[in-house]
């Protein structure tokens, strides 16, 4: 790729394939200039948005993270993961409404693209952003959601997360014994592994 960005500098598809090189290897620094020359030449790629945007995200660079996602978007209107990501992006920088209004799209992607385990990530990340805004009919309504989702898709960990938050936010909203009955429920899963195993 070195050769033929050398023969063609504005060659975006050869600095967008080198660009992808370093970021499998976790190598954002080197990845990311060469994403920037890419799109800076021509590259509408989502994935390279994506990649470009995630590089920056790596480095702790969210407000420039979101340009790239918002490009991407811009491009592939139902491109679940730049939504996803994009909350995400938002989140870390405390752009909670922002990063809900994101996730909420994710979150209906998902649901249409009937991918289980992706919608219930979607719908556990909504309800931590929700219990953040001090939603908590919201909050608790995604976090149910999602643990059934979980469940159905067998994934412990998600189930596990989903519980914890379900059981604090419970507790914050004076239910202690329904919250410390979901924790119970949380760290018994976690000790046993009992639920996923049927």
């Amino acid at each position: 790729y070195r050769q033929a960005i050398a023969a063609k500098p504005d060659y975006y598809d050869a600095m967008s394939n080198l660009g992808d090189i370093y970021y499998k290897r976790n190598n954002f620094a080197q990845a990311e200039p060469l994403y920037r020359q890419a799109i800076a030449n021509g590259a509408r790629y989502t994935q390279t948005l994506y990649n470009f945007a995630d590089s920056l995200a790596k480095q702790n660079r969210f407000a420039e993270a979101e340009s790239p996602l918002m490009q991407a978007i811009a491009e592939q209107a139902n491109y679940t993961d730049a939504h996803y990501y994009l909350g995400w992006v938002y989140q870390q920088q405390g752009k909670l409404q922002d990063a809900y209004t994101s996730l909420q799209e994710a979150e209906q992607l998902f649901a249409q693209a009937a991918d289980r385990s992706a919608h219930a990530e979607a719908l556990l990340a909504m309800g931590r952003v929700a219990a953040q805004l001090g939603r908590r009919d919201e909050s608790r309504d995604a976090l149910t959601k999602a643990a059934a989702l979980f469940t159905r898709v067998r994934n412990a960990r998600g189930w596990n997360e989903t519980m914890v938050q379900l059981g604090l936010l419970q507790v914050v909203d004076g239910s202690a014994d329904a919250g410390l009955s979901s924790l119970q429920q949380a760290a018994e899963e976690a000790r046993t592994r009992n639920i996923f195993r049927r």
